[in-house]
């Protein structure tokens, strides 16, 4: 089991299960359109972090530096697949900076 603990598992996009309503397969979201609940674009997925305790998106803002939200529930509100828009509610003061 330790020589398999940082192996990267593949598995085809045929084999995975069906998602409940609101569940999403994180890899999906890169590359859609990020904005705040109020209306703000905030930019575009750029990719997706698997941390150790969850995950973050990792969002390209035009001219500024990336922005990580993490991925619960709280913050990632809703995604609207026809649109490739993801609508999120960043904590406050998070968008200050």
């Amino acid at each position: 089991a330790d020589a398999l603990r940082t192996a990267e598992v593949l598995v085809p996009r045929e084999a995975l299960g069906e998602l409940a309503e609101n569940e999403v397969y994180l890899a999906d979201l890169v590359g859609m359109s990020v904005r705040t609940g109020a209306g703000e674009n905030l930019g575009h997925v750029r990719e997706v972090l698997h941390l150790n305790s969850n995950s973050l998106l990792s969002i390209a803002r035009p001219g500024r530096p990336d922005l990580l939200l993490p991925t619960v529930e709280e913050i990632l509100k809703h995604v609207d697949w026809a649109e490739g828009l993801v609508v999120v509610e960043p904590p406050d003061g998070l968008l200050d900076s």
